[in-house]
């Protein structure tokens, strides 16, 4: 990835700034909670109306160019919440297949936008070259204080039997003044709002990556680490699957943060047998008592599958596991064309 792009920072509230500027030129009011621009550019995703100060603010911007190309699958980022900036510059992505990395060859679509009473989702797609394609699935569960980010490789079809290694690579930007710690064991990042990193601390949001193992130990399909010196954030996945799916949940409820947590992939059924990556993949998250389920499929074909005894004839679901009723979604996109 391009040194230049990982250490270039912008002011924290920059972004916030444009985006509120562009944002107010669409809507007569900003007395919202989650919102995008027409052209897909800007996006607030919130839990509380915009000025606030209070809960979480999550501000994106998708770059383009001239000819409606943009260079990279870079975008910008910033994120706050309880009024501490967690993340604030560039958010890079690389995609490869082999050695190959995948360049734009269009421009940024908008493939799903739902903003609903207890949630803000949205899916945003762009080609790559070879007919490859990358989307970026954006999901902020209000009531849940979960902010969910699923990226996907999606290779060409001829691809799909090729055993070639395909891979994700995606670095955060850490606002400056953030504390962040990394836990030595198992893949979780925390952030504090205090002047270090210490269990005295308020824990403000942890990370997980819920495609990657959870012990460090285990580091066979990629990593998720803080560099201090170049205040990012990096998350990568290796796959010889067809796809590439590499989700990322920050829990921004900082009363569970003290509560045990662990995650792990789930079995997707298939006509009574497990259904191999190539179709589907599932995971589940546990923090504290409260247990969150997350469905893609992967597949060209669309099929009615299982995760937790629940069938689905989704795209996408993102949900909670109640022991009374098992899964209840959250979010349940339905298979294109369906």
């Amino acid at each position: 990835m391009s040194e230049k792009l990982i250490m270039e920072r912008t002011a924290v509230g920059e972004l916030k700034s444009r985006a509120l500027a562009a944002l107010s030129e669409e809507v007569e009011s900003l007395e919202t909670r989650s919102l995008g621009d027409g052209a897909g550019r800007f996006w607030l995703i919130s839990d509380s109306h915009e000025g606030s100060g209070k809960g979480t603010e999550l501000y994106l911007e998708f770059p383009t160019s001239e000819d409606g190309t943009p260079p990279t699958l870079a975008t910008s980022v910033e994120l706050y919440t309880e009024g501490r900036a967690v993340f604030s510059g560039v958010w890079e992505t690389e995609a490869r297949i082999g050695a190959e990395v995948l360049e734009p060859v269009g421009a940024w679509e908008n493939v799903c936008v739902d903003f609903a009473d207890a949630y803000a989702f949205f899916e945003r797609s762009i080609p790559l070259v070879g007919g490859r394609l990358f989307s970026r699935r954006i999901l902020f569960a209000y009531n849940e204080s979960l902010l969910l980010v699923v990226d996907e490789l999606v290779p060409n079809l001829p691809e799909r039997s090729d055993p070639a290694p395909r891979s994700l690579e995606s670095r955060l930007t850490v606002a400056e003044d953030a504390r962040v710690r990394r836990e030595e064991d198992s893949r979780e990042i925390t952030f504090f709002d205090g002047t270090t990193s210490t269990s005295a601390s308020k824990a403000l949001a942890r990370l997980f990556p819920l495609a990657l193992p959870e012990w460090r130990e285990d580091r066979t399909r990629g990593e998720f680490n803080f560099n201090a010196e170049t205040g990012t954030i990096t998350r990568s996945l290796l796959e010889s699957s067809a796809c590439v799916v590499s989700p990322l949940v920050v829990d921004l409820n900082s009363y569970r943060a003290a509560r045990p947590c662990t995650w792990r992939p789930l079995t997707v059924g298939e006509r009574m047998e497990p259904a191999p990556r190539d179709s589907a993949v599932g995971y589940k998250l546990q923090l504290g008592a409260e247990q969150y389920v997350l469905y893609v499929s992967t597949s060209v074909d669309s099929a009615i599958r299982s995760i937790l005894s629940r069938n689905l004839l989704s795209d996408f679901m993102f949900g909670k596991f109640l022991a009374t009723s098992g899964v209840r979604p959250i979010v349940d996109v339905e298979v294109l064309g369906e």
